[in-house]
């Protein structure tokens, strides 16, 4: 009888699809009949992440071939994974069961559902409560984007934390198990299970961070809004180049290739100034920008827009303003410039540093080739277009001993007698504030002086400012590789020349013949007496101390003794911050000991103490501390942690920060 039944239904089946064959076919139609049986056996309890394997025994109580089988995991009564498998006749089928680890879904009952269903489309839906919990991982890490991995311990509520020692602020990672079983990643928008994308941490802190992951609601940290922003540059096509938004008063920091981080890379001061801490503050209105990274001229290459879309000047003044020109003048240098070429590789982009206001700085021998003719033409795009003049609906006049613009081309040129010196550094403000048709071409020209030291003359006094050019000449020595030039105060260019990192003031350099350097200290306002600390933290910062220090070398360092050529004066990096940098081996003796202090003059009176004192200075460093009067230590005197050894080559950037006051002021201590 069975077989009939069978043989019926396979004709039923047949003539099913003879109809659909040769017209639309209305499957409401179809008869529903049969029951399907369930007989399931599964584990009654599993973990978040792991699968489990459910045995059904699939029948239908009345004979009807059978057709499919759908195990669903429900959450809440929601489907959150299933698998379906073909069930042509009946007997055990066995279903592997994901159990998927979500965020926020507590520890408790859920269901899989079953549902089977014979070839009449009848079904039978059958719910198994299934026990799940959240797993406790005893082996969780974090693993950096450089493929450190860092033991995490679990807290309450799931929290997983790890200390990481961080140089960038902004750094990648994703959470795994050490077995691998487990993971945690960026996928598709946000965090997964299994998601192999890499999460963004973000902080403001360098050094030991905490990181930390929930794994009940998949949140992480450190994710802090950054005070400083990372630009990340490399020497790689694709990777060496910055396009988005730079907000005018906001810090960014330069990482990726060492090279771009280096102080004789060009930042260009039009757009950046260079802060203490070695990052950037944007000086440009607030727009998009690209930056790209041009590695053999050291430098980078700035302008408004992006390569297809680059910042026009628009009919308010607004927008921006290009130079194109002879093959005279570029930046980073000169090098690069290529006769009257056009397009963002090409035309140099002003800085937009006020509403309808754009500057640019060239200095000679750097941006400008001295020995070429100069003419150049500011226009209103890095191509031909929109062009200034003499006058007209786009015109400029000026005022300034040293460029005209020519009347019929609106080329800018130099005047007659006029003679461009290395050095000298040139920045050309424009004014559109009262319309494009009256612009207003503003010249400044600082005079970067030669600075002649010889052996009979060996002492230079004088006013430098920061971020200006200086040649220093009268020896040969100077310009020779092993020549000490400080890097706290100067930064070497490729040229041999030198660009001052101090804040603006008078000091005094020196040639000390014998160790191969310079030795600089600030002056007073007049220039004719070494500064001193004053009370607003402002004036100089110096060292005295043990024979263990020294500038240009230590050969020369002895005991506790006071003058300006044995007292170390600290550079005044910014007003109130004081840094010096010393290199065990050179300017600081390896050992187990040191001891040195920090005065407020080259002499004995006001100094720093390590407790108890109108002149106080604290540090969280750990290398580096401050005796308070105890333990054998001298109160404010420097001496090294237990254990501690220095080694020759390492290098440490003491910096001291009175811009809060002397009470106290901070000593930080980073080694590079």
């Amino acid at each position: 009888m069975k077989t009939i039944r069978y043989f019926s239904v396979m004709l039923v089946a047949l003539s099913v699809w003879s109809m659909s064959s040769c017209k639309d076919f209305d499957y409401q139609d179809l008869e529903t009949k049969g029951t399907p049986i369930i007989k399931a056996s599964m584990a009654s309890n599993a973990v978040m992440g792991d699968s489990i394997d459910v045995t059904v025994n699939c029948s239908d109580a009345e004979g009807y071939d059978l057709s499919t089988l759908k195990a669903e995991m429900c959450y809440s009564g929601e489907p959150v994974n299933a698998v379906t498998v073909r069930t042509k006749t009946p007997g055990d089928y066995k279903i592997r069961l994901h159990v998927p680890f979500l965020r926020f879904i507590p520890n408790g009952t859920t269901q899989v559902r079953l549902t089977l269903q014979n070839v009449t489309t009848r079904e039978t839906v059958e719910n198994i409560d299934l026990q799940v919990e959240r797993p406790h991982f005893k082996n969780l890490e974090f693993v950096t984007a450089d493929g450190d991995r860092i033991a995490m311990t679990e807290g309450e509520d799931y929290t997983y934390t790890c200390l990481f020692d961080i140089s960038d602020n902004a750094f990648k990672g994703y959470f795994r198990t050490a077995d691998g079983k487990y993971r945690f990643g960026w996928a598709e928008n946000d965090v997964a299970e299994n998601g192999q994308g890499y999460l963004s941490l973000q902080s403001n802190k360098l050094g030991k961070v905490t990181v930390t992951f929930n794994t009940r609601d998949f949140t992480f940290a450190p994710q802090e809004e950054l005070n400083i922003q990372p630009l990340e540059f490399r020497d790689i096509a694709g990777q060496d180049s910055y396009v988005g938004t730079l907000t005018q008063g906001m810090s960014y920091k330069f990482i990726g290739d060492e090279a771009v981080q280096k102080l004789n890379w060009f930042y260009d001061t039009d757009f950046f100034t260079r802060n203490a801490d070695g990052t950037y503050l944007f000086n440009a209105l607030t727009g998009t920008y690209t930056i790209k990274a041009m590695f053999a001229q050291n430098g980078f290459r700035i302008y408004a827009g992006d390569e297809k879309n680059p910042t026009k000047l628009n009919a308010d003044g607004t927008g921006a303003i290009w130079i194109i020109g002879n093959d005279m003048f570029d930046k980073p240098t000169y090098a690069t410039a290529h006769s009257w070429w056009t397009g963002v590789n090409n035309d140099v982009c002003m800085a937009p540093i006020a509403e309808k206001t754009y500057q640019v700085t060239l200095t000679v021998g750097r941006q400008i080739d001295p020995n070429k003719n100069f003419d150049f033409k500011f226009f209103g795009q890095p191509s031909w277009g929109t062009e200034f003049k003499a006058d007209g609906d786009h015109a400029l006049t000026t005022d300034n001993p040293w460029f005209n613009i020519d009347p019929s081309s609106g080329n800018v040129k130099l005047k007659d007698g006029v003679t461009l010196k290395k050095g000298q550094t040139f920045k050309f403000t424009i004014d559109l504030t009262k319309g494009c048709d009256k612009g207003v071409l503003k010249v400044e020209k600082n005079d970067d002086p030669t600075i002649e030291i010889t052996q009979t003359n060996s002492t230079y006094t004088g006013r430098f400012i920061q971020g200006n050019i200086y040649q220093i000449t009268g020896d040969a020595a100077f310009s020779a590789n092993d020549w000490f030039y400080d890097t706290d105060f100067f930064i070497k260019n490729q040229d041999g020349s030198y660009t001052f990192n101090a804040v603006t003031d008078n000091y005094t350099i020196k040639a000390v013949w014998s160790q191969k350097g310079f030795r600089i200290h600030r002056m007073n306002e007049a220039g004719n007496k070494p500064a001193s600390l004053a009370d607003d933290g402002t004036g100089a910062i110096w060292i005295i101390g043990s024979a263990v220090y020294g500038k240009p070398t230590t050969a020369d360092a002895q005991d506790w003794w006071t003058d300006t050529d044995h007292a170390l004066c600290m550079t005044p990096v910014k007003p109130k911050v004081y840094q010096v940098t010393l290199t065990v081996g050179k300017q600081l003796k390896a050992g187990k000991s040191i001891n040195f202090k920090f005065f407020g003059q080259a002499g004995w009176g006001t100094e720093f103490k390590g407790k108890d004192h109108d002149h106080l200075l604290t540090t969280a460093g750990t290398t580096f501390l401050i005796g308070n009067g105890t333990g054998g230590h001298d109160n404010g005197n420097i001496y090294l942690a237990e254990g501690v050894e220095l080694v020759d080559g390492e290098t440490y950037v003491f910096t001291i920060d009175c811009s809060k006051g002397m009470k106290p002021a901070t000593l930080s201590v980073i080694k590079k």
